[in-house]
């Protein structure tokens, strides 16, 4: 009987401990997971004129995620630099489009101004206007 309730207490225990406990708001984003959600997607066109839908500031030295809605297909991400022309790919992984913390600062450092496109199969997507704002990395999505 002693085992029983042994048993019976260890396991109420890990129940108890199983249990999410409450968190908290923190982090840049408002809910600390270093997610950013975009708009809508549309239809891709010339973005002379519109206003931004969204904008984020991202700091040097951090990773950002930015996840697409849920209209968008599978997606393929560029970034090009407007000064060089260089052109690099942005991973896009199922909804989330990744800027590892490495090219983050490499065009902080650069002060650069450049544009990601991310668009899918049907042409919908974002383009992202990428420039540097007090040590910031800001990206504008139209």
């Amino acid at each position: 009987m002693t085992t029983l309730l042994r048993f019976l207490a260890i396991g109420l225990l890990a129940a108890l401990l199983a249990l999410p406990g409450r968190g908290h708001d923190g982090g840049e984003n408002g809910s600390g997971t270093g997610v950013w959600v975009l708009p809508r997607a549309t239809h891709l066109g010339p973005t002379n004129g519109c206003a931004p839908r969204a904008t984020f500031a991202v700091a040097p030295n951090k990773a950002c995620i930015l996840r697409a809605s849920d209209d968008v297909g599978v997606a393929i991400g560029t970034l090009v630099d407007e000064g060089s022309g260089v052109v690099a790919s942005v991973a896009v992984v199922g909804r989330d489009i990744y800027l590892p913390a490495s090219m983050v600062q490499a065009l902080v450092q650069a002060g650069a101004k450049a544009t990601i496109v991310v668009v899918d199969g049907a042409q919908l997507g974002y383009v992202i206007d990428v420039s540097v704002v007090a040590g910031k990395l800001v990206l504008r999505v139209f």
